[in-house]
């Protein structure tokens, strides 16, 4: 929650505080950092597709909406909101192309979109990391196994968070062991370094006519 608090914060000191009136959060997942983006936005819709993961806040600024982002310019009308918002989505679209494209159909004049995608480091270090991972857990539940007060706490929802995708092999417990699966809906996490490039993003924009990335 430290680092999506970050986010937040350093995207609106870029912005020296603007605020906005409608905003539009695409793929919010728990609904954390709607939380933080109400202190700049009058109202915001907050949108998340798998609604195992979305948790619902009574904040009187935000409405919640189950919406699958590939065609979230069917969910609401043209020139809608001042601001939209997405983090760490665009990479778990099978046609992201479409979610950007709606993004832009619904911004209202002079208004801001902004996408935070991870970058080619951020999968290239799970791989670098991923034994060590393992084996300091398998250390960690050993030691902590006879602790009454411990409880091993599984984050991973049913639905998980790439929901337009399927992966067979990922049922076989070895493979699980063998690499880190990926984060988006790459096919692999050796696929996902090149899928989560500045170049493949920039291209993916620059094919719709947007490529202030």
């Amino acid at each position: 929650q430290e680092m999506r608090s970050k986010e937040v914060h350093s995207i609106f000191e870029y912005l020296n505080g603007r605020r906005f009136e409608n905003g539009l959060e695409i793929g919010a997942g728990n609904g954390f950092q709607s939380q933080l983006l109400v202190n700049f936005i009058e109202r915001l819709t907050c949108t998340e597709l798998n609604e195992d993961r979305l948790i619902k806040k009574d904040f009187t600024k935000i409405s919640y909406e189950i919406c699958d982002a590939e065609i979230i310019d069917s969910y609401f009308p043209k020139n809608s909101f001042d601001f939209i918002y997405s983090a760490h989505l665009l990479e778990h679209l099978t046609k992201p192309q479409q979610a950007i494209k709606g993004c832009f159909n619904l911004l209202k004049d002079g208004g801001i979109v902004i996408h935070i995608i991870p970058s080619s480091f951020n999968a290239f270090l799970r791989i670098i990391l991923w034994y060590p991972n393992i084996l300091i857990t398998l250390i960690e539940k050993y030691l902590l196994k006879n602790n009454p007060s411990y409880v091993y706490e599984n984050t991973i929802t049913k639905r998980g968070n790439n929901l337009k995708s399927e992966r067979k092999w990922q049922n076989s417990s070895f493979r699980k062991l063998l690499w880190p699966r990926p984060h988006g809906v790459s096919k692999s996490i050796f696929h996902e370094i090149a899928a989560f490039s500045k170049s493949r993003w920039l291209n993916e924009f620059k094919q719709i006519g947007r490529a202030h990335v």
